[in-house]
């Protein structure tokens, strides 16, 4: 009779641990990120997206790898620690805010030598030229002897 309950016991164990490490304890987290409405991917896949900001989302107790991705905006690679609510903190979200930064490319511009670049209707500089400038569209135009010539539109991805 012994035996069979040594084996039991045994047997008990090795069903229980692996629901035990399954059931890893988790608290959800606000994200918010400035400005609103970007993509928040929880770990290194890029199927991983779980929303947009501002968000709540649970996350497992600990360091956890995240991305916060918006057009125009530079990628933001972070680790939310989370941790284990506090007395009186029970029930509510553990609160983090990011600032995201303007994304910057480089608008290179060829034309006649010295006349005159605009981008979005203000003189930046001389042609032939380089300019950095927020990722998006820009409009671009050259001025030679105060004379206005065509107008292009430019757009300037996140790092070109």
């Amino acid at each position: 009779m012994r035996g069979l309950v040594v084996a039991l016991l045994v047997l008990w164990g090795a069903v229980s641990a692996p629901a035990t490490a399954w059931a890893q304890k988790r608290r959800k987290v606000e994200i918010k990120t400035n400005p609103a409405g970007a993509t928040v991917f929880v770990g290194d896949s890029e199927d991983a997206e779980r929303g947009v900001t501002p968000m709540v989302i649970e996350l497992p107790l600990g360091d956890v790898s995240v991305r916060i991705v918006k057009d125009t905006f530079e990628p933001l690679p972070v680790t939310i620690r989370v941790d284990k609510p506090r007395r009186g903190e029970r029930g509510k979200p553990q609160r983090v805010e990011y600032n995201l930064l303007e994304a910057i490319g480089t608008l290179t511009i060829e034309g006649p030598a010295g006349a005159e670049v605009l981008i979005d209707g203000e003189v930046v500089g001389a042609a032939p030229g380089s300019f950095d400038v927020v990722a998006g569209g820009h409009q671009v135009e050259l001025r030679v002897d105060g004379e206005l010539g065509e107008m292009e539109f430019a757009n300037v991805a996140v790092g070109e």
